[in-house]
């Protein structure tokens, strides 16, 4: 898999955080359809959980969502994910239960933003 081809601006992006030159956290936005996006490779290593980089990337990737005009940020909720959900509802994160507009079948949550000039 090429990361940074898949994740390839303007419509997409990447983002590392880095602790002693070594790679501790990443998350990344993948244009959809529409004007949706999806949260993808929020991940943070283990011996730096619960330090807040997680909340620092996601509140990174907000300003970017905002100029390319994107109105929800969806997230797939995977069978491993159970012990995390509660934190997404933490960045604003809340269940979907009208599968239309989805880019696949299973659970989502979405983060839905305002539209440019209702905020």
């Amino acid at each position: 898999l090429d990361v940074a081809a898949a994740n390839a601006p303007p419509d997409n992006t990447f983002l590392v955080a880095m602790r002693a030159g070594h790679v501790v956290a990443t998350a990344g936005l993948l244009h959809t359809a529409g004007p949706d996006c999806e949260l993808r490779r929020l991940f943070v290593h283990r011996d730096h959980r619960r330090e807040g980089i997680a909340t620092a990337l996601v509140s990174e990737l907000l300003p970017f969502v905002k100029q390319r005009g994107y109105r929800r940020i969806l997230l797939e909720l995977h069978p491993y994910m159970k012990e995390t959900v509660k934190r997404y509802g933490r960045y604003g994160f809340v269940p979907i239960t009208d599968p239309t507009g989805l880019p696949r079948p299973g659970d989502f949550m979405a983060i839905h933003l305002p539209a440019s000039g209702d905020d």
